[in-house]
């Protein structure tokens, strides 16, 4: 895709396939570039360590005071999640979480997104199905609703993650 791109100026023109490919292209780095737990994924995000303490810890906030789970803690969370459908874990891999970021348009921390949109699908996989709703799409909105509460804190997943479930 990037040889694609990279012949754009050359031909003078592009298609609006090209332009969401170079999009997608884009967002997917963005998304690598926070699941690399030792760099930030912005200059205002930043991921932690595994010890719960430094979640509060006031000097270890961001400028913005956001805070966001590690891939330690997400993979631990999600491997512990009890579905409503009796099944357990994960039902979204990280890579398809993220794909379906970019596909609805979604723009938060993706490790973040890929937790909260499991987290839907093991909480209320049983409500949705009975209201026909059981498809990644409404997953992804919910979970998008979720994070972007703006009447919520902004650590809103983290304060979850430590307080709401068992375990």
């Amino acid at each position: 895709m990037c040889k694609e791109l990279d012949d754009i100026p050359v031909r003078g023109t592009f298609s609006r396939n090209e332009l969401e490919d170079a999009f997608k292209l884009i967002y997917s780095l963005k998304g690598i570039r926070a699941l690399t737990e030792s760099v930030p994924a912005s200059p205002t995000v930043k991921h932690y360590d595994e010890q719960p303490q430094e979640l509060h810890n006031p000097e270890s906030q961001t400028p913005t005071g956001e805070e966001h789970l590690t891939m330690a803690q997400a993979k631990d969370w999600l491997g512990k999640m009890q579905n409503a459908d009796g099944t357990t874990g994960a039902h979204w891999s990280l890579e398809a979480a993220s794909r379906l970021m970019v596909q609805r348009g979604i723009d938060c921390d993706p490790m973040d997104f890929w937790v909260t949109l499991n987290m839907m699908h093991s909480d209320y996989s049983k409500v949705a199905k009975a209201y026909s709703a059981d498809n990644p799409n409404f997953y992804a909105d919910m979970a998008a609703a979720f994070l972007c509460d703006e009447d919520a804190v902004k650590d809103k997943l983290v304060q979850y993650w430590e307080h709401i479930p068992a375990g």
